[in-house]
């Protein structure tokens, strides 16, 4: 129509994104050549980024171009058109509607190169706006159906949520509903474990017999290995991917699927709970040239976010059930090994545990030869093209061999690439991804238990644990068999790290199950027990449980212990601690100096001392102290041995309870990470649960003033007090200087040691000379930009661990992400006043008579409301509440607002429509809910004869009457065409006679009682009683 009515010879119309960063659509007439017009050069280029089309989106104009000086100064982009320059004759304009471009239509003359005239550009304005209407109303009547998809698929959601018995129905339920409203052909639903590392329920819709084996192996890939899936574990938001090789996992079944059915681009839909991920749904097309819709992504995320609280009750049953069947599966073992006179009943119940508690393909039992040379395979489960039992695996070339020299789980993604595994691997053996933990009893390694996957999925944290635990069991049940005469003995050993691991296993608090610990532990393990935790500061140990095997040495051990001047024993402790190695001596050795306590532990027997870490990584978290009667007891003692795998344990509990307090910490700071407004208030927050976490003798955060090369102090706290004040400190000094210099976070547990030194003065630094110093610091970067620094240092050396410098990035993160989001948050709500001023200032040039009101009315309720003592918050919503206040005249005629004189009685009731109206325009807008209650009631009086509802007293909305106080007191000192302005005090006057009938008499008190006092707060020029800018 466009080219017809113009005799044009083409014609293009191409259509925006509502944000007009792309054209979404293209149509055309009179090209004979389908790539004349190149679709993949309207894919490449924004519409801001062709000359033509900036300038019609700016203007809102035409642009005829008729000759080459045309040409040059907006030259053409489409590469098909290049051939034909010089010899067109083009029009483009504008599709608009409601004000907005909504895309172009370029018209070209090429056979006949006459400009257009006049009269035809109207022409084609006119059918143009007809255009920009009809895609308005298009875009319209989408939205309006993807909304009713979108609610149609909640409620059945929900539906099925309140009425089904079954989980799974529900999960089902809610793939298809994501697949129904994305218009995908398949879904695939995966919830993840609580730790975010496996899958542990999976349902699909729309999959053919054929894709269900890809699906059901999709569910053991590990979440850390699919890249795609780490990305919605940060960002929390839909993606679509097509770089399968990239953001899949490595040789994923569906990655393989994906490429080979020529899938164009996948939808992953992040399933959130409280702020965390607990599932994700894949959404494709099988047909390779269909894309995911805007709204389709939007409708699947919000059946997502509906399902959240549902997958995490199924997580939370899946969890219960595990945890269930492991406890189960390990009491079977365990049961066995206390029942079993020989090692098969043992293997029976391992075989029939590693078939619930970790998949596989393929597993082996091995038991190592007399020369430590080799692992004989003693027993096989799983897949296997023929056995292999008796083969001998070298010790010194396989990754079993590794497992059992290192003593721990050692895992291997692609074992036949490794250059630790056995090179002779049998073909038959279904081995790609294996873990192997070794058996080990009484400080000795004598096998171990291997399993294997035919496919690259690496086993996961919990499976390694849950193998070494099934090892360690076997290990006891192996040793029980060669040692019958002690079978009785070892029984006991058992049950009593049975009830340990119980205990701890059981308990949020392994701390406060220490001193049964200790009580069951006397007797089993040595005469007496002592166990202590070690503080962050150099030597120290709190002793936390004490025990003897009869009560009368048990009650003297406790009485004395804490009288007992350990202080000379902190060298030896400190060294326990820090190296993780035991030590022990004899009573009779310990030094003159200590002869108080050599006296008091020979009161009590004791000959001597065993001193065993908890062991950990890196630092050990406390000691336990065996008191033993007997002087030639030694660390090759079969109870030494177990007491070190108790420590062992105790350490393992104290750890899991670390990291769930940092977990704990961290989703306090995640949640105060959005919660929080305030940026001071959010750091400091960080910093007090850091130094939670962390207890450190100095703890700083500050941001880099990059024009002046200046550190500033946000947070200084200084052994658990915080220090106020900004302080600067030059960002090239000192380990901070060094780590920004880097870029990179440095642990220093001797930074005493460094050039350059402690942040601190001089005095500092001779103390930390003294004492030694241990240091953590990160620079803190926002978009590859270092914005500040985070600091903390321990007297001592060796005072951090490698997990203590992990905690500390994590919360580097967090501070880094808060100083993020608190700037963009500064300039979110910058624009937002700006633009909420526009509308205010719209409002106010209706009317020339009352010019910068609604500015005048907002400052005088922000002061009013302050003077309230109300709320920050209320105090930040009355204020634009108060700039809004007059919204609602926009729907007044001009004639009423400007009329010069008394209103009639019609046009004073049209007037007090103005708050219902304003109302109704807020409430458009949800983010303006709150201002309504305002906005509609600013005009009501306390004796109830306002407008629009006749409110009285109480009834009226503390905001609505600030703004009317506000509103009174402007009006009457401006002019206005139906009355003269009054002078200040005499609009105080006029307030305080109204008091009570019309205006809130306390707010009228204060108000007065303010301006009378502050003069100069008013508004209004105190020369010329002119309303000014202040």
């Amino acid at each position: 129509m466009l080219a017809d009515s113009v005799y044009a010879d083409r014609c293009a119309i191409f259509v925006y994104s509502e944000d007009q960063q792309s054209t979404i659509a293209l149509f055309r007439d009179g090209y004979d050549d389908p790539e004349h017009l190149a679709h993949q050069w309207t894919n490449d280029l924004s519409p801001r980024q062709v000359p033509v089309e900036r300038f019609v989106i700016d203007t809102m104009q035409p642009l005829h171009r008729t000759g080459p000086e045309d040409f040059i100064e907006y030259p053409l982009v489409n590469p098909g058109q290049e051939k034909a320059e010089g010899r067109l004759v083009d029009l483009t304009i504008p599709l608009i509607w409601n004000g907005q471009v909504h895309g172009i239509a370029l018209i070209w003359r090429k056979d006949d190169p006459t400009p257009f005239t006049i009269d035809e550009i109207r022409r084609v304005m006119d059918i143009g706006r007809l255009t920009a209407m009809t895609i308005v109303f298009a875009r319209q009547y989408q939205r309006e159906r993807h909304q009713a998809q979108r609610l149609d698929a909640l409620v059945r959601v929900s539906r099925m949520t309140a009425t089904s018995q079954s989980l799974d129905s529900v999960l089902e339920a809610v793939a298809d509903s994501v697949r129904s409203a994305t218009g995908s052909d398949v879904c695939a639903l995966f919830v993840f474990d609580e730790h975010d590392e496996t899958v542990i329920t999976s349902v699909q819709s729309g999959m053919v017999p054929e894709e269900m084996e890809m699906f059901r192996a999709s569910s053991l890939v590990p979440v850390s290995d699919v890249p795609s899936e780490l990305t919605l574990r940060r960002t929390l938001e839909s993606m679509v991917i097509r770089d399968f090789e990239r953001e899949l996992a490595p040789d994923s079944p569906f990655g393989t699927y994906a490429i080979e059915q020529k899938v164009s681009e996948v939808l992953l839909t992040p399933i959130i709970w409280q702020s965390q991920i607990v599932g994700v749904i894949y959404s494709w097309f099988r047909s390779p040239d269909r894309t995911f819709s805007i709204a389709g992504i939007d409708a699947g995320d919000a059946i997502a976010n509906q399902a959240g609280g549902l997958v995490s009750r199924s997580r939370l049953e899946q969890s219960i059930r595990r945890q269930v069947t492991e406890s189960q599966a390990l009491m079977r073992i365990g049961q066995a090994v206390l029942k079993s006179e020989t090692i098969n009943p043992v293997l029976d119940e391992i075989s029939q545990a590693l078939e619930q508690l970790i998949p596989y393909s393929y597993a082996y039992f091995g038991m190592l030869t007399p020369d430590g040379e080799s692992i004989r395979v003693m027993r096989e489960w799983g897949d296997r093209h023929k056995p292999i039992i008796g083969t001998l695996i070298p010790v010194g070339s396989s990754i079993s061999g590794v497992s059992i020299r290192e003593r721990r789980p050692v895992a291997s993604q692609r074992v036949r690439e490794d250059s630790r595994a056995w090179k002779n691997i049998p073909q038959g053996v279904p081995l790609q991804s294996v873990l192997s933990s070794p058996l080990i009893f009484d400080n000795r390694v004598f096998g171990n238990i291997l399993m294997a996957r035919a496919a690259t999925y690496r086993f996961s944290t919990r499976e390694e644990e849950l193998l070494e635990l099934i090892c360690q069991q076997a290990a006891v049940a192996i040793e029980r068999v060669r040692a019958r005469d002690e079978i009785a003995r070892r029984a006991t050993q058992q049950a009593f790290l049975a009830q340990v691991g119980e205990l701890l296993v059981s308990s949020e608090n392994p701390e406060s199950l220490l001193q049964r610990i200790a009580q069951m532990a006397a007797g089993t393990l040595a005469d007496g027990v002592l166990i202590g935790l070690a503080g962050w500061e150099y030597g120290s140990l709190r002793w936390v449980a004490d025990a003897f095997d009869d009560p009368e040495r048990a009650e003297k051990l406790h009485r004395g212990l804490h009288h007992l001047d350990m202080e000379k024993l902190r060298e030896r402790l400190e060294f326990a601690l820090v190296s993780n190695r035991d030590f022990s001596f004899p009573i009779s050795n310990i030094w003159e100096e200590h002869r108080f306590l050599r006296d008091f532990m020979a009161g009590l027997g004791v000959q001597s001392m065993m001193v065993i870490p908890l062991y950990q990584q890196d630092r050990a978290p406390g000691l336990m102290i065996l008191l033993s009667s007997d002087e030639h007891t030694s660390l090759q003692d079969d109870r030494v041995q177990l007491g070190r795998i108790v420590a062992q344990r105790i350490g393992d509990a104290l750890e899991r309870q670390q990291v769930k307090r940092n977990h704990e910490g961290l989703l306090r700071v995640s949640e105060a990470l959005y919660a929080e407004s305030s940026l001071e208030r959010l750091v400091r927050t960080i910093a007090i649960e850091l130094e939670q976490i962390l207890p450190c003798s100095q703890l700083l955060i500050a941001d880099l003033m990059q024009d002046e090369g200046m550190l500033r102090t946000q947070v200084f706290r200084l052994h658990g007090v915080e220090h106020p004040g900004r302080e600067k400190f030059p960002a090239d000094e000192g380990v901070c200087g060094e780590s920004i210099a880097l870029g990179q976070p440095i642990m220093d547990n001797q930074a005493d040691l460094r050039e350059t030194s402690t942040y601190g003065s001089g005095s500092e630094r001779i103390f930390y000379r003294r004492e030694g110093e241990s240091a953590l610091v990160s620079p803190l970067i926002v978009e590859n930009e270092i914005v500040g620094v985070v600091f903390m240092n321990r007297t001592g050396h060796d005072r951090f661990t490698r997990a203590d410098f992990e905690t500390f990035m994590l919360f580097a993160g967090l501070a880094s992400a808060a100083l993020d989001r608190t700037t963009l948050e500064q300039n979110n709500r910058e624009l937002y006043w700006a633009s909420t001023e526009v509308l205010a200032a719209v409002v106010d040039a209706k009317d020339p008579h009352t010019l910068e009101h609604s500015r005048h009315v907002s400052v005088y309720s922000r002061r009013l409301a302050e003077l309230m003592d109300l709320p920050q918050p209320e105090i930040e919503r009355i204020e634009l509440a108060g700039l809004l206040h007059d919204v609602g005249k926009l729907g007044i005629p001009d004639r009423v607002l400007q009329k010069p004189g008394r209103l009639t009685d019609e046009e004073f009731e049209l007037i007090k429509t103005h708050p219902d109206r304003g109302a109704k325009i807020l409430e458009r807008h949800p983010a303006l809910a709150d201002l309504i209650p305002m906005i509609r009631h600013h005009h009501e009086m306390m004796n109830g004869r306002g407008y629009p509802a006749g409110l009285q007293e109480d009834d009226i909305p503390i905001g609505a009457a600030v703004i009317c106080v506000a509103d009174a007191f402007d009006t009457m000192t401006s002019e206005r065409t139906y009355q003269a302005r009054r002078s200040v005090e005499e609009a105080l006057a006029e307030l305080e006679r109204c008091a009570g009938t019309q205006f809130h008499p306390e707010l009228v008190r204060r108000f007065v009682d303010h301006l009378r006092m502050n003069p100069d707060e008013s508004l209004v020029d105190a020369e010329d009683e002119e309303p000014f800018t202040p």
